[in-house]
């Protein structure tokens, strides 16, 4: 099992995984061991006995990715110009960049959960 989990901690060429992946194969293993357990092949799950630390994820972001102040206004401003959709687009991306909401949240978000002053910045 070790050796197997070990494994699953190296891409195709080699090189160390990212810790997303790497969780993801462990817990495709343990779903097909569990399957083997259903099917009387294994008493029991041979992965719940191996102990393991959680690979740590070095994500982070890189500062050159991210839009400036500028840039997000111009992207506002040319979006909120758009036939049909503009205003809908400039509130969507503002909540973004400036709530930094993800996308499923922002698409989901309605006017009442919102409170919006007539000036300056809302909730």
């Amino acid at each position: 099992m070790r050796r197997t989990l070990d494994a699953s901690k190296l891409r195709l060429d080699g090189e160390p995984a990212a810790a997303k992946p790497v969780l993801r194969k462990k817990a495709a293993f343990s779903d097909i061991l569990g399957f083997a357990v259903e099917r009387v092949y294994f008493a029991t799950n041979p992965l719940a006995g191996v102990r393991r630390q959680a690979p740590q994820s070095t994500e982070g972001v890189d500062p050159e990715c991210v839009p400036s102040s500028a840039q997000v206004s111009r992207l506002l401003d040319t979006v909120d110009g758009l036939v049909g959709r503009g205003p809908h687009l400039k509130a969507f991306y503002g909540c973004l960049y400036y709530a930094a909401m993800r996308p499923a949240e922002a698409s989901r978000l309605e006017l009442s959960q919102c409170d919006l002053p007539k000036t300056g910045w809302g909730c």
